[in-house]
């Protein structure tokens, strides 16, 4: 299956665009680990936005997703690709992971958190008290809400963004680990799983959990794996 497709008088975008997507996606089996790094020190204060170092919290659950990815990469094919932010959480986190098991490590915006606009670096009790129309109007349509200003962005934008790295984990066949940020793990995770755009940013998440997304003809099988850690007070 998937060894050949033809295409003829295919000039508008969105024919274009199906016939770039049927030549990339495949069925062979393969694994893609969707996690989130763990607390930040922005993210415990209740910040948007920011890029802070991970707590002492966040390196526990780091080394605790080394020793699982290590497991779990012998238990399939011996190695895995690396994707991240270049957030310093992302990072920092990606240096628990074995290089000997890595095959190649990318790093790329595209994997950075949904952009907070002017609200970058306000609290949300900051937030609610300040600006009470934005936080409603959000919690109202989650999807379409863009945060104010420059780099403000809307779930459905973070969606449009992804596509490029959805296309090219359609098209790889290696075991893929992604280290993201709640809103991009959602993403990702509806698209593999066939969730209606609008309940996207509701799916829940959880800290110190790997989501196992295992791709096939029929559809996407998850599985959830809580790391074991040390919990700390920050």
């Amino acid at each position: 299956a998937g060894e050949k497709v033809l295409a003829r008088y295919c000039q508008n975008f969105i024919p274009s665009q199906i016939v770039s997507f049927l030549q990339n996606i495949h069925v062979h089996p393969r694994k893609i680990w969707l996690v989130r790094p763990g607390p930040n020190k922005n993210g415990v204060r209740g910040i948007l936005g920011g890029d802070e170092e991970l707590t002492d919290e966040g390196h526990a659950i780091a080394s605790a997703l080394g020793t699982f990815m290590e497991s779990a990469v012998q238990d399939n094919k011996g190695y895995v690709d690396v994707w991240l932010s270049p957030m310093k959480r992302a990072t920092q986190t990606a240096e628990y992971i074995r290089q000997d098991h890595v095959t190649r490590t990318v790093t790329t915006t595209l994997l950075n958190e949904v952009g907070g606009g002017d609200f970058a670096g306000y609290t949300f009790e900051e937030l609610e008290a300040e600006f009470p129309q934005h936080v409603k109007a959000r919690r109202t349509d989650k999807l379409y809400y863009r945060y104010p200003g420059a780099g403000g962005e809307s779930y459905m934008d973070l969606i449009f963004r992804l596509r490029p790295l959805v296309i090219e984990f359609e098209r790889k066949k290696r075991d893929c680990l992604v280290i993201c940020s709640e809103s991009v793990l959602r993403c990702l995770m509806g698209y593999f799983t066939g969730v209606d755009a609008d309940d996207v940013p509701h799916l829940p998440t959880k800290k110190g959990v790997v989501f196992e997304l295992s791709p096939h003809r029929d559809g996407c099988d998850i599985k959830q794996f809580q790391l074991e850690f040390e919990a700390h007070s920050e």
